[in-house]
């Protein structure tokens, strides 16, 4: 792991994330802390985080660029948590879809709403079969944004 871990953040070392604005920094480093994963799907697999021993620089830039737009340095670190485990998670699921071209639980799920003959999971059912249609595309877009409209609630709110 130790092996893996260094390899991401070798990879990431040269990332420039933009300063004079937040929420393009906090943009920029989801998209590539998750195109490194996706890059790497064994190592996206194995590791949980990106270790803080990593891309220091990187992490450092993402922190300050926060600070820069009134944050303090404990809610940038909130920001930078949230947006990695988010990162992680959505690569994950995204190597998996792909391995198995299916969302991740999605063929479970299908499975056991198909055989419910009570019409106790309708919502489920309809979920389920839009996305057979017309799969998502997985992304983090959403995630972030909500992370981004939330830190900028915090900042219009003075906490």
């Amino acid at each position: 792991m130790l092996v893996a871990a260094a390899d991401l953040a070798e990879q990431l070392a040269d990332v420039a994330l933009p300063q004079s604005d937040w929420k393009a920094a906090v943009r920029s480093y989801a998209t590539a802390v998750h195109d490194v994963l996706l890059a790497n799907p064994m190592s996206a697999t194995v590791l949980v985080e990106i270790p803080l021993s990593g891309p220091l620089q990187l992490i450092e830039h993402f922190i300050e660029a926060l600070v820069d737009a009134g944050f303090d340095a404990i809610t940038a670190a909130y920001a930078l948590e949230m947006v990695g485990d988010v990162t992680f998670a959505q690569a994950r699921r995204e190597i998996l879809a792909q391995a198995s071209d299916a969302y991740p639980t999605a063929s479970d799920a299908w499975a056991l709403v198909t055989q419910d003959h009570d019409g106790r999971f309708e919502q489920l059912r309809t979920l389920l079969a839009d996305q057979r249609r017309a799969p998502r595309r997985l992304d983090t877009s959403f995630e972030i944004d909500i992370i981004i409209e939330g830190l900028e609630r915090l900042k219009v709110n003075n906490y």
